[in-house]
């Protein structure tokens, strides 16, 4: 299936087997841990179903003192 992908540095389409955003982000060497997932606009857990045509936003969690 086809998802949009839009990281901070790039936005593309890709080709996945992913069923789920966890897979996805293994597949894509990011770590789910320190980012963020925001599927169709709404921000998700790392067990949410994907589906042909979803668009993920993925946001790096930062933080510091």
């Amino acid at each position: 299936m086809k998802i949009k992908i839009k990281l901070p540095e790039d936005e593309k389409e890709v080709e996945t087997n992913a069923s789920k955003v966890n897979d996805l982000l293994k597949e894509l060497g990011i770590n789910p841990v320190s980012h963020l997932a925001i599927l169709n606009g709404e921000l998700v857990t790392e067990d949410e179903e994907l589906k042909e045509g979803d668009e993920l936003d993925i946001k790096e969690v930062v933080s510091g003192g």
